[in-house]
């Protein structure tokens, strides 16, 4: 989260930590509401708000990698407007599962 140009958000509700988001020119790099906070509608005002933050930053088009097995926050990204790439990579930490590519306007 150190690295030149990453910009990291704090998700809180009623003044408690609940998440947390970051980005990387046009990439929504990292996303995570807590499980007590699912299907709250907490995680898609703060998608929306990092999406308002990128486009403030003038990009136009975001991207972002989700793991392969994470069904349900690729189903999470499919809802808001997200679209696959078709794009795969492999996460750098080990053991190194799949990454599917997504992108949207903005």
């Amino acid at each position: 989260m150190d690295l030149p140009g990453t910009d990291c958000f704090v998700v809180l509700s009623e003044g408690a930590v609940a998440g947390f988001a970051a980005t990387r020119g046009d990439e929504f790099l990292h996303f995570g509401i807590a499980v007590d906070h699912w299907g709250s509608g907490l995680a898609t005002l703060a998608h929306d708000d990092v999406l308002d933050h990128l486009r403030d930053r003038g990009i136009r088009r975001a991207r972002l990698r989700v793991f392969t097995g994470n069904g349900r926050g690729r189903r999470f990204y499919e809802k808001h407007g997200w679209e696959p790439t078709g794009e795969r990579s492999r996460s750098s930490f080990a053991p190194c599962p799949e990454l599917l590519g997504y992108a949207r306007p903005l």
